[in-house]
């Protein structure tokens, strides 16, 4: 038989919270502005449901993002978005793994609002690559057969 969990909080965010948290994740300016974004607006939201907010945590009372729950397709969207926001810093993978550890829990609720469309794709239109001209000089004599390296 499954054992029930018992979050502090657990609820569904608004479509005005989601709007809210989007808007932060799309204003940070770096990975570490996103993840602080989402923490932020995140758990001011699900803190202010029981009359506290981030100022009553620190050193000696620390957040706990695992007591506290969202719906799994809202995690996923706020994942989504800030993941989607990293790409244009070249910092997905490293958003993605850094969400895991600051999120809060989840639970099913199908019926949750998520927001609509896919998020903006974040990613420069165009990358330059500069190489010096004796690192281009090794794939051309490694072709020809004359590479000593």
């Amino acid at each position: 038989m499954a054992q029930a969990t018992t979050y502090r909080v657990q609820r569904a965010l608004t479509n005005a919270e989601l709007t809210s948290i989007t808007a932060a994740i799309n204003a940070a300016s770096s990975g570490p502005e996103i993840v602080g974004a989402v923490v932020t607006a995140v758990f001011t939201v699900l803190l202010g449901t029981m009359g506290e907010s981030l100022e009553d945590y620190g050193p000696d009372r620390r957040l706990v993002p695992g007591s506290f729950a969202i719906p799994a397709t809202q995690w996923a969207a706020i994942a989504e978005i800030a993941v989607a926001r990293a790409a244009g810093f070249g910092g997905r993978m490293s958003i993605a793994l850094d969400l895991v550890n600051v999120m809060p829990a989840t639970y099913e609720d199908p019926s949750a609002p998520v927001p609509e469309g896919s998020p903006a794709d974040q990613r420069p239109y165009e990358h330059v690559l500069t190489a010096s001209r004796e690192a281009a000089d090794v794939p051309r004599s490694a072709a020809t057969g004359t590479c000593r390296c």
